[in-house]
């Protein structure tokens, strides 16, 4: 079975000096089956531990994709973390990402830097 429970993107300021991440958290995975949610709890608090704060939205996202020829769905929910765009919070996010490949067994998490303009 394949479950993809995380999915990171981060948004890095032109400018150099903040850091969005947004990671879609798996609500139900590919079998129908609900994901525990302390599983996301615990991911969430890591998150705020961390950087003092997190966001998240509760709405369902609905998720498509394809792996070896075969479709899959799932639900989801949007959360982000909003930080200095610096070195250590960039090698945080690469640990994290590997936590939750070998925690959530994972095929791949992907990360996306995006230089955005913040008004």
């Amino acid at each position: 079975m394949i479950k993809r429970l995380f999915q990171v993107a981060a948004l890095a300021c032109v400018c150099g000096t903040a850091l969005c991440a947004e990671l879609s958290a798996i609500i139900k995975d590919v079998d129908g089956r609900p994901v525990p949610d302390e599983y996301i709890g615990q991911a969430l608090d890591e998150l705020r531990d961390k950087f003092d704060a997190v966001s998240w939205e509760t709405q369902i996202i609905h998720g498509s994709w394809r792996h070896e020829g075969q479709v899959f769905e799932d639900d989801l929910l949007r959360a982000w973390v909003n930080v200095d765009d610096t070195p250590a919070n960039r090698q945080f996010f690469v640990h994290f990402k590997e936590r939750l490949e070998v925690k959530f067994q994972q095929i791949e998490i992907s990360i996306s830097i995006i230089p955005v303009d913040t008004l």
